[in-house]
């Protein structure tokens, strides 16, 4: 049933900063401080790096009492709150189109190169149900996962370490993992991204992050290894670094590493996974919408879409509605007094829309996709 209290065309994602700001185990979010606010109510002992800008489920954080940072509450024109899921009972006929939202778009903002760690392939999906945690799971297991280096370039980035220079054997990695996080970095990619430069993580290879700030846009699911034993002063338990993996009387990690890529991972590996931060994977793709200041573009779709302003100021319009779009987050109140919002999902069903840029820098916006058909072009 189409509910006219909702927004047409666009539905602007709105949170306070203590709702998509998540904690994690490394330090970070000095920028977030400033484009998102910060984050009040602390839990000891974390870290609030990320800002979690879409996602249907909420962090993942084995050990923190939060169990509700990052997920998505989607506000109605009079401010009335919804879970994704009853968001989409109402509305997923326009808001999807028959497409898909199964993706996940964070801001990240480490002050420190990220632990060394892994996420699981496609193929995982059948031995990974052999893991009691995993038996009954629910969400997402898999984590196929891009960054893009936030445009601006004000940020103090550092490299990124992606999959092995050279193949490693289980018994050398579980050494270098027992070793330290620095100790796998002269075995692996040492790779710098300029800003808007992306790099795909597909599932199995061994990375790392560099400082800097980032966007990260994934498959909707937040399980992964973490190979360090300890990092940035934390001691890390055999469960934090399992994760979802963890067996009672679990003594090591060694069962994980069945999970994965041992390289090698060649120049001819680290170019099919870089891109200029357009993207496409069976999972997700992203595209950059680029506007000259008092220029307008328009763009036809059809597939759902999440819109992220990374710079300037404007608006986004179809022939039913609009938003005005800027690079400062807002929850529900400052969007009522400003009309403003830096995230939107674009509806499936918004087929053509427009983008003016209404300030004097040019107008960037990142568009993150679910999956699309093989023969589908997200944006054009």
């Amino acid at each position: 049933m189409r509910e006219s209290r909702f927004f047409e065309s666009f539905t602007p994602l709105l949170a306070s900063a203590d709702v998509v700001r998540a904690a994690r185990i490394y330090p970070g979010g000095a920028n977030l401080d400033e484009l998102i606010g910060e984050k009040t109510k602390r839990e000891p002992g974390w870290h609030y790096p990320e800002a979690w800008v879409f996602s249907p489920s909420a962090a993942v954080n084995p050990g923190s009492v939060r169990s509700d940072e990052g997920r998505t509450i989607i506000y109605d024109r009079e401010g009335e709150s919804y879970g994704w899921s009853r968001f989409l009972e109402l509305r997923g006929d326009d808001v999807l189109g028959g497409g898909s939202l199964e993706i996940t778009v964070k801001m990240l903002d480490g002050s420190v190169t990220l632990p060394k760690e892994f996420h699981f392939r496609d193929g995982d999906r059948e031995s990974l149900r052999a893991f009691p945690r995993l038996s009954e799971f629910a969400g997402t297991v898999i984590k196929p996962e891009i960054w893009i280096r936030h445009p601006s370039g004000d940020d103090d980035a550092s490299s990124a370490y992606f999959g092995f220079r050279e193949e490693v054997s289980r018994e050398r990695l579980a050494i270098l993992a027992e070793a330290g996080g620095a100790a796998l970095e002269p075995a692996m990619n040492e790779v710098w991204l300029d800003p808007g430069e992306a790099l795909y993580v597909p599932g199995g290879v061994v990375h790392s992050l560099g400082k800097g700030l980032y966007f990260e846009v994934l498959a909707d699911g937040d399980l992964k290894v973490t190979l360090a034993r300890e990092f940035a002063g934390r001691e890390l338990s055999i469960e934090d670094r399992l994760d979802a993996l963890y067996r009672d009387g679990d003594d090591s990690i060694d069962a994980a590493f069945d999970f994965v890529d041992f390289g090698p991972h060649d120049s001819e590996f680290l170019s099919r996974h870089r891109s200029d931060g357009s993207y496409d994977t069976p999972f997700f793709s992203t595209r950059w919408i680029r506007v000259p200041p008092e220029h307008r573009s328009h763009f036809e779709s059809g597939y759902p879409h999440v819109i992220v302003c990374a710079a300037g100021e404007g608006r986004v319009r179809s022939l039913d509605a609009g938003l005005r779009l800027g690079t400062r987050s807002t929850d529900f109140a400052e969007f009522e007094r400003t009309k403003t919002c830096r995230a939107a999902i674009v509806h499936g069903s918004t087929r053509r829309y427009f983008v003016d840029n209404t300030g004097d820098e040019d107008l960037v916006l990142l568009a993150a996709f679910g999956a699309i058909p093989s023969s589908g072009n997200p944006l054009r």
